[in-house]
């Protein structure tokens, strides 16, 4: 009942605002309303695209749009077939209250609750779907695409989420987490011949260890890869034996542990 009553409070005060219908991101919103946690690894909004894989194939996933408590924007751009890039901005406090506020009020994201766990069990189980995550206030507040969302609503919040990044930089991996599992050969998938010596390490040495952090050259190959190949590459270092790569990025993949 009081997560309910804080939550009716923020957005009537939200509304109170008298903010647009259609925004375009003015500075219009009361400072004193809206408060985050600042740190950089805090997650203060994310539009995400889950469920359709195992738990080591959803490890190296890049959420839709993600913004942290530093007001950092980070955000994923397809550019056809497997092609993709992320980009970053900063955004002003005022900029994300007012994206807060659209949320909020003019798309009553506080009246869309998180559904999947009723309808399949458990987001392991779920097909593909789509989720929003906001935690301002202290609070945090999950909803999914099964939730009653209309069908564009994710489009337009995933739009003005990147939009609020007006001069995106190219991000480029200066070191990430890899982890390896082994995988049957599969003939319709891409093979890539692993090179221990610049890597660092073996496939089958760190098979069932702990990430291993990479940086260097070596980061940035395999992010090249990742970019630019299908998720279903498989790396071997001796022709008959076969493995799933995951690299974990911190700050751009979900779930990343920090660098060391």
């Amino acid at each position: 009942m009081r997560l309910r009553l804080i939550v009716v409070l923020l957005a009537l005060a939200l509304a109170a605002c008298g903010a647009p219908t259609t925004p375009n991101l003015p500075p219009t919103v009361d400072p004193s309303i809206i408060t985050w946690d600042r740190s950089p690894n805090a997650v203060v909004f994310r539009a995400d695209v889950l469920g359709g894989e195992d738990a080591f194939g959803a490890l190296d996933d890049i959420p839709q749009c993600t913004i942290f408590g530093d007001n950092r924007v980070v955000w994923l751009n397809e550019l056809g077939g497997f092609h993709f890039e992320v980009l970053y901005d900063a955004v002003t406090d005022a900029e994300l209250r007012e994206f807060i506020r659209y949320l909020t009020v003019d798309e009553g994201i506080y009246t869309f609750n998180w559904s999947i766990d009723s309808v399949f069990g458990s987001p392991t189980a779920a097909p593909v779907f789509q989720s929003v995550d906001l935690t301002v206030n202290g609070l945090t507040h999950r909803t999914d695409s099964f939730s009653g969302w209309d069908s564009q609503l994710f489009i337009r919040v995933l739009t003005m989420c990147k939009r609020l990044g007006d001069a995106p930089i190219l991000y480029q991996p200066a070191g990430g987490w890899v982890s390896v599992q082994p995988r049957p050969y599969n003939p319709q998938a891409p093979i890539s011949q692993w090179d221990g010596a610049r890597m660092g390490f073996g496939l089958a040495a760190a098979n069932g260890a702990p990430a291993r952090w990479v940086n260097g050259e070596a980061i940035l190959s395999l992010w090249t890869a990742r970019r630019t190949l299908p998720t279903s590459l498989l790396y071997t270092e001796d022709n008959s034996n076969y493995y799933a790569v995951a690299l974990q990025l911190p700050g751009i993949t979900r779930d990343a542990l920090a660098a060391p």
